[in-house]
């Protein structure tokens, strides 16, 4: 039981911070903002087995700001829509991140900068953002691939791990059975209005 509620837990705050990074890279090569919704997929191993989650159509905002010092997004997660498939261990998951006192997952971009050239998009190659789960906030780097550009619309994936340890939650352990401390985090990003 233990187990599962941790590998949930995990694999939210890698969701987390991978869809700010997206956002990041998405939105701050069009005009003064931009909108579209990202996915997060985490993925998580213990001694057992491993397990998975996702969260789609997450949606965000992204603003330029007006003197020239890069975009901002700022981007809630409901702990709620943390979904691996077993109801079990999502609700294991909600407890360990104490959704009741801290309903959303927090990922936060400042000062993110793009490069347009010719109406083409330069994304970085690695967006960093600063995470909050429950009351604590660490600054995570997220791994930009995948870019895909037509018109205006703007596509990437962003990746990162993520340490239970670092956020004060304890990775569970049932018997024999122990969860790692590492989540790994994919974020796909569509940007769909700037």
């Amino acid at each position: 039981m233990r187990l599962l509620r941790t590998e949930s837990a995990a694999s939210l705050v890698a969701l987390l911070l991978a869809l700010v990074a997206l956002l990041v890279v998405a939105l701050p090569a069009y005009g003064a903002g931009a909108r579209g919704s990202l996915d997060v997929t985490f993925t998580g191993s213990s001694t057992l087995h491993g397990f998975e989650g996702r969260v789609e159509d997450i949606p965000y905002v992204a603003r330029s700001g007006d003197d020239g010092d890069g975009w901002s997004v700022d981007i809630a997660v409901p702990v709620e829509s943390l979904d691996t498939g077993n109801g079990v261990r999502d609700h294991k998951m909600r407890s360990m991140f104490d959704a009741e006192h801290f309903p959303h997952i927090g990922a936060t971009i400042r000062g993110a900068r793009f490069v347009v050239v010719d109406g083409r998009v330069a994304v970085p190659e690695t967006i960093e953002l600063d995470l909050t789960i429950r009351d604590i906030t660490r600054r995570v780097r997220a791994v930009v691939s995948g870019v895909h550009q037509v018109g205006e619309q703007l596509s990437f994936e962003a990746g990162l791990q993520i340490s239970l340890h670092e956020f004060g939650l304890v990775p569970p352990s049932v018997l024999f059975v122990k969860v790692a401390d590492a989540v790994d985090v994919r974020i796909t990003v569509r940007t769909v209005e700037f």
